[in-house]
């Protein structure tokens, strides 16, 4: 089914990207809402839609591409939350 990035995205990166891409918007990239999630950062696009190899929010937590996050002292994501997010950009990265 479709998954909604107010449902299911946000809630993932409110847990664990909150922390450094909040309100501190480390490396320009603020992610608590979805116009920051689409402009992303210094470091390329967060989210291309339909991308998901292309798309640092997957590259990232996969660990694919640098720079791998989160950082190693704070939990990995599981396997079902990153699927969860390539699952949202194949199906286009829509609001909702």
């Amino acid at each position: 089914g479709a998954v909604s990035f107010s449902g299911t995205v946000l809630p993932i990166l409110q847990d664990h990207c909150k922390r450094c891409h909040g309100e501190d918007r480390k490396g320009d990239l603020y992610v608590m809402d979805y116009a920051g999630v689409i402009k992303g950062g210094k470091s390329g696009a967060f989210v291309v839609p339909g991308q998901p190899d292309e798309s640092r929010s997957v590259t990232s937590v996969e660990m694919t591409r640098e720079p791998f996050m989160p950082p190693r002292v704070f939990p990995s994501l599981t396997e079902d939350r990153i699927a969860a997010i390539r699952a949202w950009i194949e199906q286009g990265a829509n609001e909702n």
